[in-house]
């Protein structure tokens, strides 16, 4: 019973807030102008913010873990490269696989990852998922754009996909906050305590605005895909690479990362993207809503059996 209470703690809190958001969008309280300044004030601004705080604390060097940063990558990798292999044999429209594979590597590592791990760990947790997401974000977007090009009909520009990782915010708040971390540069007080207020509302806000943004959608045709794209990203991959990872001796926090990066919700940014490179955009936004929907379930199911079997 108690591992069964713990879990739900850690998941509870994600849900609540998220129908926190959805109720105000319901009741009127927020519009859709609204929710989508917030979303954009969330990636481009807050969500940076938490980002180079989290680093900035951190002694990097403390929680520089290379089998756990050689795992993940290796596990964001394979995923891809089975399912561009393989997915053609089940899906014929190129641009819904595009909208498929994103929807499986590609996720909100950090703004699930962060909480959940922060609720484990304890504090220490931020750090840790802060120096993966220093490798794991900047990834993330360079895949997206590669992956994403190619199934749009675009052949990838390696000068244009340089250019969106570099210009990407959360990219850039990691450099810095690495380069201000290693010098150990220092703010005045006030400075250092408007940073830190910032990102102590970050992750509640963006998960109450996240909820505010659900939208109902018609499946029609797509149903097939969601449902097999959700069952394999929430249950499958995760049972898969947590068996990996614990025969290779991931233990604890390190496990934890593991969850958050395959059972964290499909990026918001995902449906933006595949609009823009010419994929299925439909079936990315209903594959962005129903994972943002059954993340808590995924999350409470792996925590349960991490905590019942000792491993956290």
């Amino acid at each position: 019973m108690s591992d069964l209470i713990f879990s739900l703690n850690i998941v509870l809190p994600l849900i609540i807030f998220m129908v926190l958001g959805f109720l105000l969008k319901k009741t009127k309280s927020v519009d859709e102008h609204f929710l989508s300044v917030s979303n954009d004030m969330v990636g481009k601004y807050l969500l940076p913010v938490l980002l180079f705080n989290s680093i900035y604390k951190s002694n990097l060097g403390e929680f520089f873990d290379l089998k756990l940063l050689l795992f993940v990558l290796f596990t964001i990798f394979t995923i891809i490269i089975a399912y561009v292999i393989f997915l053609p044999m089940f899906v014929k429209d190129r641009k819904k696989i595009g909208a498929i594979i994103q929807a499986t590597f590609r996720a909100n590592y950090l703004l699930f990852g962060l909480p959940v791990t922060v609720s484990v760990v304890g504090p220490q947790g931020a750090a840790i998922v802060a120096f993966v997401a220093c490798i794991v974000v900047p990834t993330y977007n360079f895949l997206a754009v590669v992956i994403l090009s190619f199934y749009g009909g675009e052949k990838p520009k390696i000068g244009k996909v340089l250019i969106s990782v570099i210009q990407n915010p959360l990219i850039i708040a990691s450099l810095v906050g690495i380069l201000f971390a290693v010098f150990k540069i220092g703010f005045p007080a006030p400075v250092a305590k408007v940073i830190s207020d910032i990102s102590a509302m970050t992750t509640t806000f963006a998960l109450i605005v996240l909820g505010g943004s659900f939208k109902v959608e018609h499946f029609g045709v797509n149903k097939v895909y969601i449902f097999w794209t959700i069952l394999m990203k929430f249950i499958v991959l995760p049972a898969i690479f947590l068996g990996l990872g614990y025969l290779i001796g991931l233990r604890g926090a390190q496990l934890i990362v593991i969850v958050t990066l395959l059972c964290s919700p499909t990026a918001i940014t995902s449906y933006t993207m595949a609009r823009q490179f010419n994929n299925d955009y439909e079936l990315a936004a209903q594959l962005l809503v129903f994972s943002t929907l059954l993340t808590s379930g995924s999350f409470f199911i792996f925590l349960f059996i991490l905590r019942f079997t000792k491993l956290i």
